[in-house]
């Protein structure tokens, strides 16, 4: 099955009615031809969908090498592209909905980050934050019951 495939699932899981945000990203990376392409035909409409697709799921999407490699270097941005915290917990509510025990797994995750620790990797989705940004995230999520 193809990676998007599995994120389309996630979407019917837990759909955002705020494309919006999506829009203007793509339009502040210079890549507005593909909103259309995104949104309307493959419901591509929270952030953190976008930082899940990979060189593959970008291809089938039609982007060229070029815009790929524009799209990355954006994703991959400073702080102009820092996820806010109000996404952050948007985006973990949604997964909590559609996959507890991920979410779970996330707060585990975001305890040894506030901590100052990576965890296991998960800290490069959340580029310019700091240790304290993920204690104020925690604080901000239900506890697990």
């Amino acid at each position: 099955m193809l990676h998007l495939h599995r994120i389309a699932a996630k979407i019917a899981a837990a759909p955002n009615p705020e494309p919006a945000k999506v829009t203007a990203w793509l339009q502040k990376a210079g890549l507005g031809k593909y909103v259309d392409k995104m949104i309307k035909e493959n419901d591509i409409d929270e952030m953190w969908i976008l930082e899940d697709l990979n060189d593959e799921d970008l291809k089938k999407l039609g982007f060229s090498d070029e815009d790929a490699k524009k799209f990355k270097e954006a994703m991959s941005g400073g702080e102009s592209n820092k996820l806010s915290m109000e996404d952050a917990v948007s985006r973990q509510l949604s997964l909590k909905k559609a996959h507890p025990d991920a979410f779970e797994q996330n707060l585990s995750l975001f305890e040894d980050m506030k901590d100052g620790g990576d965890g296991d990797g998960a800290r490069t989705h959340y580029p310019g934050w700091t240790d304290k940004m993920f204690g104020e995230l925690l604080s901000k999520l239900p506890t697990p019951t």
